[in-house]
């Protein structure tokens, strides 16, 4: 099983000054960016190939998607896969500390449905945020 050392405020916050001008004036960019940069730290770049990469052109639940944007529906459908890829970024993040958190990580690399991983990271999450104790099993 791998073990993961924890990423801390201090290490995004390197990050983002490490980044250039452009991408660090644009919030957008930068926060995206760093939201990469944590789900390959944990998942790794295999991971981000098969269920981020926007190019593929099989729909999958977190893939990302690249489209016209002044269409509202595109729009609409590149916002909310945005945003999974950022909530999943937060989960990964928010819970590192939690007792198990290496063994939800690497279950979430080897399942073929990325949807189980994220619905046990949402569920632990109402947990934590709510002060219960727990752990990954």
């Amino acid at each position: 099983m791998a073990t993961y050392p924890k990423i801390t405020v201090q290490h995004l916050l390197d990050t983002y000054l490490s980044f250039p001008d452009g991408i660090r004036q644009d919030l957008g960019a930068s926060s995206f960016t760093i939201t990469l940069l944590v789900v390959k730290y944990y998942l790794g770049e295999d991971w981000l190939k098969t269920h981020l990469r926007p190019l593929v052109s099989r729909p999958e639940f977190t893939r990302l998607q690249l489209a016209d944007p002044a269409e509202l529906q595109n729009a609409k459908r590149i916002y909310i896969q945005s945003f999974k890829t950022v909530d999943l970024g937060e989960l990964l993040f928010s819970l590192q500390e939690v007792d198990g958190f290496c063994e939800c990580i690497t279950r979430m690399k080897t399942e073929r449905f990325v949807e189980t991983g994220l619905a046990e990271l949402d569920f632990v999450r109402m947990l934590y945020i709510n002060d219960q104790k727990f752990r990954f099993i």
